[in-house]
């Protein structure tokens, strides 16, 4: 039924409206809300919108979280709306996750048929990548989002000789540089776009500068009102300082320098055993051979996206900044999963049309690889991201049946509560430096209520009052790193 209607429009609307539906439904079933680390950071700075706090960091500072505006400030409107709430703050990161489907839906619906069209948002509905991050705070799905939607727009304007398309995409991908500064890398890949179709002859060298001329006039005025208040303030360079002063303070590093490539391919030994894809790029590999011999003209501008972004983030970039051991992180190729995703589309879609057998065999291949990513999700990926912060959300549920007293925690643990328990409690911190506590009465305090490993170190060199007494202990699951948890709560007398 599903090929047989594929041009009519009213059951593909009905076909992409069902698959929206379950991808809304996967990532709430799978949902793991607030991560550990940068989450708090974007929450803060949301925070200080809502309280009229939020100062512009200073050039000397290395916050580069309250620069992304377009990260915290989806998080204030949300909470405009729906009131403070971890999952509020997740909401607009939910979305995008759903979006993104939609985006590369119509994408695949210009460039191809409806039949990629549909193959594409069915795996980016089950990728296990998006759906574990889809509820967690972090820039890298909407920068997907806003750098997939300014390449839509541009076929856009193609298409309909609009350019009111191009100045859209030109905001995109201002959006997206708001949202992570590495956005810059599709200014990059839209010159690759261009130079394919100038080879082909699609564009004129002319009408490929002044195209690209209207997308760069367009982002700059975007970003100048961004950047307004700081020519205000009179510290014009303090984003640009702030962003590299924290690549200079950046501690985390990763020396692998095949370390996406076996992610992508499940070789990469995790201590939690976790697994992002399934058999997604096993599939990519192959439709990406089949493209480059069968279909280069039309499916061109989706292999220089890939390529160029894999090897960017993979060599190129750490390569330029001269750091061979900058940090990589598994999210950072949620981008890829929407060029990789139609790359896989346009090779069953082009398979699918040989004749039925071939129709069957397509048909057999995305359930096949369906399973492998559903099964993945549910296995590797989600039980191990889903105990992240679990002592401190226990924990954030337990304090409000606790007296009106205060509450002290580690600096990082500190803040996350405030969160968790929406800013209504008295949460106070003590430093990392303290050891002694004999100062602290009449409040209760809380020790390792978090999952920086470092606070181990502290937590053995503390002396505990022998008054003190201990109300409740919360000790960590057996998975992953967790299982090493021992938070305890006291009541200083």
């Amino acid at each position: 039924m599903l090929w047989k209607t594929r041009k009519h429009f009213p059951v593909n609307a009905l076909i992409i409206t069902l698959i929206l539906l379950c991808a809304l439904a996967l990532r709430l079933f799978f949902y793991v809300g607030m991560g550990p680390r940068d989450d708090i950071a974007y929450v803060a700075s949301a925070h200080a919108l809502q309280t009229h706090s939020f100062q512009l960091p200073p050039p000397n500072s290395s916050s580069i979280f309250s620069v992304r505006m377009m990260m915290y400030l989806p998080i204030f409107l949300s909470w405009k709306v729906f009131g403070i709430s971890e999952f509020a703050a997740c909401l607009y990161f939910l979305l995008c996750s759903v979006l993104l489907i939609a985006i590369g839906y119509f994408i695949a619906t210009i460039l191809y048929g409806s039949i990629e069209a549909i193959i594409v948002a069915v795996l980016l509905c089950l990728i296990p990548l998006d759906i574990v991050f889809s509820s967690q705070i972090m820039p890298d799905l909407p920068q997907s989002v806003l750098g997939g939607s300014a390449f839509l727009f541009l076929l856009l304007g193609m298409k309909h000789r609009n350019k009111l398309f191009f100045i859209i995409s030109g905001i995109m991908l201002a959006l997206a540089v708001m949202t992570k500064e590495f956005a810059l890398i599709y200014y990059a890949i839209l010159i690759f776009f261009l130079i394919h179709l100038v080879i082909n002859r699609d564009l004129t060298p002319v009408q490929a500068l002044s195209l690209y001329t209207l997308v760069i006039v367009s982002s700059i005025v975007v970003i100048f009102f961004f950047w307004l208040p700081y020519l205000i303030e009179n510290i014009p360079w303090a984003p640009i300082k702030v962003i590299l002063n924290n690549a200079n303070a950046e501690k985390n590093a990763n020396p692998d320098n095949w370390y996406y490539l076996k992610l992508m391919f499940n070789l990469y030994e995790h201590t939690a055993g976790t697994r992002y894809f399934g058999m997604f790029y096993y599939f990519c590999a192959l439709a990406l051979l089949c493209l480059c011999l069968t279909d280069c003209r039309r499916s061109g501008p989706l292999v220089y996206w890939l390529l160029f972004y894999l090897f960017f983030i993979q060599w190129i970039g750490p390569w330029l900044a001269d750091r061979t051991t900058c940090e990589r992180m598994e999210r950072f190729l949620i981008p890829m999963s929407l060029p990789a995703g139609l790359i896989i589309s346009r090779a069953l879609g082009l398979a699918e049309r040989i004749n039925r057998i071939s129709r069957i065999a397509v048909i057999v291949t995305l359930i096949l690889l369906s399973y492998s990513m559903l099964i993945t999700t549910v296995r590797f990926a989600y039980p191990s991201e889903l105990v992240h912060l679990w002592d401190l959300k226990r924990a954030a549920h337990i304090l409000p049946q606790l007296t009106d007293c205060p509450f002290y925690a580690d600096r990082g643990s500190a803040h996350k509560l405030r969160f968790l328990t929406s800013y209504g409690l008295d949460i106070r911190e003590y430093s990392p430096e303290q050891k002694q506590f004999d100062s602290f009465s009449k409040c209760w305090i809380a020790f390792d209520l978090s999952d920086e490993s470092y606070l181990k170190k502290w937590i053995r060199e503390r002396r505990i009052p022998d008054n003190w007494i201990e109300v409740f202990r919360m000790c960590g699951p057996k998975v992953s790193h967790f299982g090493a948890f021992d938070a305890k709560v006291y009541w200083a007398p």
